[in-house]
């Protein structure tokens, strides 16, 4: 059993560790090889959570959640926002706030349809899937 499903486990099944993000919890409680978490009775400990690039899309967004989700109780549970379970850990990062919309994104499409062919354009669209992070790309693709 990893940290992570160890953290939903005990979440799961007690209401103690349920005030914590995740990177929070070492500091009240300790891993235990084989048991799983145990509350922390003396001492201190810093969590760490592994890195996670923009590239790397749902484990991206899955940490992203971890970092503001408190007491997280399973996968499905921090897909959850507002009692809507989305299809990803990317539906539900947009649903929280936590990831900024595509304005940005639909100026530029707008400014390049008027000037690009839509060979190039199709190209940005590209890239612009490849190298970053669009929220609703199908919302751009079918606007232009």
């Amino acid at each position: 059993m990893t940290t992570l499903m160890a953290f939903f486990s005990y979440n799961a099944q007690h209401e103690d560790g349920r005030q914590f993000l995740y990177y929070e919890f070492p500091e009240h409680f300790v891993w235990v090889r084989k048991i799983g978490w145990k509350k922390r009775l003396r001492g201190t400990a810093v969590g760490r959570m592994y890195s996670a690039s923009p590239f790397q899309r749902e484990r991206y967004y899955l940490r992203l959640l971890l970092t503001v989700v408190r007491g997280a109780t399973s996968f499905v549970n921090l897909r959850t926002v507002d009692g809507i379970v989305y299809p990803t850990f990317k539906g539900a990062s947009i649903a929280l706030g936590l990831l900024e919309d595509d304005g940005e994104w639909v100026a530029l499409f707008r400014e390049g349809a008027q000037f690009m062919t839509g060979r190039a354009l199709r190209h940005l669209f590209a890239l612009a899937l490849q190298y970053t992070t669009i929220s609703n790309p199908l919302a751009i693709w079918e606007t232009f």
